[in-house]
């Protein structure tokens, strides 16, 4: 799954995207478990670029959910 968030415009917006990403990586890990697969599904996200918008982002948090920035 890759989701395309570029354009954050708070801090409210970057956590909200955190809680975004912390969900989907535990129902990907959920579902993964429950078919019996022995396999973790990709879950990658397009950010923005730039010091002003990596203001508004923990990218520490989301780098611990995220299997790869593009």
């Amino acid at each position: 799954v890759d989701i395309d968030w570029e354009f954050p415009a708070s801090k409210t917006q970057g956590e909200n995207f955190y809680q975004i990403i912390k969900g989907l990586r535990a129902a990907l890990d959920d579902k993964a478990t429950a078919l019996g697969q022995n396999y973790k599904y990709l879950l990658t996200a397009a950010l923005p670029a730039g010091p002003a918008n990596y203001a508004f982002l923990d990218l520490a948090k989301i780098n611990q959910r995220l299997d790869m920035f593009n």
